[in-house]
Protein backbone atom coordinates (compact mmCIF):
# COMPACT_ATOMS: atom_id res chain seq x y z
CA UNK A 1 0.00 0.00 0.00
CA UNK A 2 2.85 2.22 1.03
CA UNK A 3 4.31 1.80 -2.43
CA UNK A 4 1.50 2.69 -4.28
CA UNK A 5 1.25 6.11 -2.40
CA UNK A 6 5.00 6.73 -2.82
CA UNK A 7 4.54 6.29 -7.06
CA UNK A 8 1.37 8.47 -6.81
CA UNK A 9 3.63 11.07 -5.11
CA UNK A 10 6.32 11.05 -7.26
CA UNK A 11 4.04 11.20 -10.27
CA UNK A 12 2.39 14.52 -8.78
CA UNK A 13 5.22 15.97 -7.84
CA UNK A 14 6.45 14.99 -11.75
CA UNK A 15 3.86 16.81 -13.14
CA UNK A 16 4.21 19.85 -10.79
CA UNK A 17 7.90 20.11 -12.18
CA UNK A 18 6.98 19.77 -16.00
CA UNK A 19 4.37 22.53 -15.33
CA UNK A 20 6.75 24.52 -13.93
CA UNK A 21 9.15 24.17 -16.60
CA UNK A 22 6.61 25.07 -19.09
CA UNK A 23 5.41 27.54 -17.32
CA UNK A 24 8.71 29.07 -17.25
CA UNK A 25 10.04 28.60 -20.64
CA UNK A 26 6.03 30.16 -21.84
CA UNK A 27 7.04 33.34 -20.12
CA UNK A 28 10.78 32.97 -21.16
CA UNK A 29 9.24 32.92 -25.15
CA UNK A 30 6.62 34.93 -24.98
CA UNK A 31 9.19 37.64 -23.65
CA UNK A 32 9.02 39.68 -20.04
CA UNK A 33 8.57 43.11 -22.01
CA UNK A 34 5.42 44.64 -20.78
CA UNK A 35 2.09 44.38 -22.98
CA UNK A 36 1.80 47.36 -24.84
CA UNK A 37 -2.06 48.84 -25.16
CA UNK A 38 -3.46 51.82 -26.86
CA UNK A 39 -4.90 54.25 -25.45
CA UNK A 40 -8.45 55.02 -26.17
CA UNK A 41 -9.40 56.37 -29.54
CA UNK A 42 -12.78 56.94 -31.83
CA UNK A 43 -12.57 53.25 -32.51
CA UNK A 44 -13.77 51.23 -30.18
CA UNK A 45 -12.39 48.29 -32.54
CA UNK A 46 -8.59 49.56 -32.22
CA UNK A 47 -7.22 47.16 -29.07
CA UNK A 48 -4.35 45.32 -30.61
CA UNK A 49 -1.48 44.24 -28.17
CA UNK A 50 1.63 43.56 -29.01
CA UNK A 51 5.04 42.80 -26.72
CA UNK A 52 8.33 41.15 -27.77
CA UNK A 53 7.04 37.99 -29.11
CA UNK A 54 3.11 38.16 -30.18
CA UNK A 55 0.76 40.81 -32.07
CA UNK A 56 -2.85 40.20 -30.86
CA UNK A 57 -5.39 41.35 -32.73
CA UNK A 58 -9.26 40.51 -31.84
CA UNK A 59 -12.69 40.81 -33.56
CA UNK A 60 -15.76 40.62 -32.60
CA UNK A 61 -19.08 39.30 -34.90
CA UNK A 62 -22.34 38.24 -35.06
CA UNK A 63 -22.55 34.88 -37.02
CA UNK A 64 -25.28 32.65 -38.55
CA UNK A 65 -23.91 29.59 -37.37
CA UNK A 66 -25.68 26.00 -36.10
CA UNK A 67 -25.23 26.90 -32.78
CA UNK A 68 -23.57 30.38 -32.10
CA UNK A 69 -24.84 33.92 -33.07
CA UNK A 70 -21.91 35.95 -31.99
CA UNK A 71 -18.01 35.42 -32.50
CA UNK A 72 -14.89 36.57 -30.89
CA UNK A 73 -11.47 35.72 -32.61
CA UNK A 74 -7.99 36.53 -31.49
CA UNK A 75 -5.21 36.60 -34.48
CA UNK A 76 -1.97 35.57 -32.41
CA UNK A 77 1.27 36.12 -35.25
CA UNK A 78 4.83 35.17 -33.90
CA UNK A 79 6.98 38.43 -33.75
CA UNK A 80 10.22 36.10 -33.12
CA UNK A 81 13.02 34.36 -35.76
CA UNK A 82 12.06 31.12 -33.62
CA UNK A 83 8.34 28.84 -33.26
CA UNK A 84 6.79 29.80 -30.22
CA UNK A 85 4.72 27.11 -28.64
CA UNK A 86 1.46 28.25 -26.82
CA UNK A 87 -0.23 26.56 -23.92
CA UNK A 88 -3.64 26.90 -24.41
CA UNK A 89 -6.96 25.26 -23.08
CA UNK A 90 -8.15 22.86 -25.87
CA UNK A 91 -11.61 23.40 -25.54
CA UNK A 92 -11.91 27.31 -24.86
CA UNK A 93 -8.75 29.36 -25.93
CA UNK A 94 -10.62 32.25 -25.69
CA UNK A 95 -12.35 34.31 -22.83
CA UNK A 96 -15.46 36.30 -24.00
CA UNK A 97 -16.26 39.03 -22.18
CA UNK A 98 -19.03 41.28 -22.46
CA UNK A 99 -18.77 44.91 -20.78
CA UNK A 100 -21.62 47.84 -20.43
CA UNK A 101 -19.35 49.96 -22.82
CA UNK A 102 -15.40 50.68 -24.00
CA UNK A 103 -13.02 49.95 -21.12
CA UNK A 104 -12.33 51.19 -18.90
CA UNK A 105 -15.75 53.05 -18.22
CA UNK A 106 -17.47 49.52 -18.87
CA UNK A 107 -17.87 47.12 -16.78
CA UNK A 108 -18.21 43.62 -17.20
CA UNK A 109 -21.87 41.93 -17.34
CA UNK A 110 -21.40 38.37 -19.39
CA UNK A 111 -18.19 36.38 -18.94
CA UNK A 112 -18.28 33.15 -20.84
CA UNK A 113 -15.86 31.53 -17.72
CA UNK A 114 -18.49 31.33 -15.20
CA UNK A 115 -21.25 30.42 -17.71
CA UNK A 116 -20.47 28.37 -20.66
CA UNK A 117 -18.13 25.13 -19.28
CA UNK A 118 -15.22 24.18 -21.42
CA UNK A 119 -12.92 20.82 -21.51
CA UNK A 120 -9.66 22.47 -19.46
CA UNK A 121 -7.15 20.34 -20.97
CA UNK A 122 -4.22 21.86 -22.29
CA UNK A 123 -3.21 21.97 -25.77
CA UNK A 124 0.56 23.14 -27.19
CA UNK A 125 0.25 24.91 -30.45
CA UNK A 126 3.18 26.36 -32.19
CA UNK A 127 3.32 29.57 -34.50
CA UNK A 128 5.95 29.68 -36.71
CA UNK A 129 8.02 32.56 -37.45
CA UNK A 130 5.76 35.33 -38.81
CA UNK A 131 2.50 32.81 -38.73
CA UNK A 132 -0.84 33.62 -37.61
CA UNK A 133 -3.20 31.77 -36.00
CA UNK A 134 -6.70 32.57 -35.07
CA UNK A 135 -8.24 31.47 -31.61
CA UNK A 136 -12.22 31.39 -31.41
CA UNK A 137 -15.16 31.43 -29.48
CA UNK A 138 -18.56 31.46 -30.41
CA UNK A 139 -21.75 32.50 -28.05
CA UNK A 140 -25.56 32.11 -28.36
CA UNK A 141 -27.80 35.18 -28.09
CA UNK A 142 -29.90 33.61 -25.06
CA UNK A 143 -26.68 32.69 -23.19
CA UNK A 144 -25.46 36.37 -22.81
CA UNK A 145 -29.28 38.03 -22.68
CA UNK A 146 -30.68 35.40 -20.30
CA UNK A 147 -33.56 36.65 -18.59
CA UNK A 148 -31.60 39.71 -17.14
CA UNK A 149 -29.66 41.56 -19.69
CA UNK A 150 -31.85 44.07 -22.30
CA UNK A 151 -30.88 44.12 -26.06
CA UNK A 152 -28.13 46.72 -26.87
CA UNK A 153 -25.33 47.15 -28.04
CA UNK A 154 -22.57 45.71 -25.76
CA UNK A 155 -18.70 46.10 -26.41
CA UNK A 156 -16.81 42.68 -26.50
CA UNK A 157 -13.49 41.63 -25.89
CA UNK A 158 -11.31 38.73 -25.67
CA UNK A 159 -8.75 36.69 -23.17
CA UNK A 160 -6.65 34.68 -25.10
CA UNK A 161 -5.90 32.22 -22.40
CA UNK A 162 -2.44 31.21 -22.46
CA UNK A 163 -0.83 29.42 -19.82
CA UNK A 164 0.61 31.04 -17.19
CA UNK A 165 -1.80 34.05 -17.82
CA UNK A 166 -4.33 35.57 -20.19
CA UNK A 167 -3.64 38.28 -22.53
CA UNK A 168 -6.56 40.59 -22.70
CA UNK A 169 -8.00 42.14 -26.30
CA UNK A 170 -10.59 44.65 -26.59
CA UNK A 171 -12.38 43.26 -29.73
CA UNK A 172 -15.22 46.18 -30.75
CA UNK A 173 -18.92 46.48 -30.25
CA UNK A 174 -22.08 44.16 -31.41
CA UNK A 175 -25.41 44.87 -31.28
CA UNK A 176 -27.36 42.25 -29.25
CA UNK A 177 -31.02 41.87 -29.68
CA UNK A 178 -33.43 39.30 -28.99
Amino acid sequence: MNSVLLVVRDRVKLRLRTALAAATALFCACGAGAYSVPGPSNDARAGDVTNDSLALRASAATVNERFYDFKVEIQATNRLDRPLKLMVPGGCPVILQVLTAAPPAGRVVWDSQYTAPCALSLVQVTINPGETKTFARGVARADILGDSLPAARYFVRGLLAIQPAAITVNAGEIMISK
